[in-house]
């Protein structure tokens, strides 16, 4: 014996076999909207941050700056 959200499950079924093409493309123009958001989060956040503690006193070495001590890249090549 079915329960009528099965019954109601079948007529949607019956009525609209598959969801419209509009739908599969906002969804995919979402998608790729909060893709692009998120990239820009992952890129410049840590920056803004960064430059955040800079400006406030932050002493601590950041990414991009290399240490002292560190070996050269190419030993043999004079700069």
């Amino acid at each position: 014996m079915r329960n009528n959200f099965q019954r109601l499950q079948e007529e949607e079924l019956t009525t609209y076999p598959q969801p419209p093409a509009r739908i599969k493309e906002d969804i995919n123009h979402s998608q790729n909207m909060f893709q692009l958001v998120g990239n820009v989060i992952d890129l410049f956040i840590p920056k803004l941050f960064q430059m955040i503690a800079s400006m406030l006193g932050g002493g601590g070495s950041t990414v991009d700056e290399a240490p002292e001590n560190k070996p050269p890249r190419y030993p043999n090549i004079e700069s």
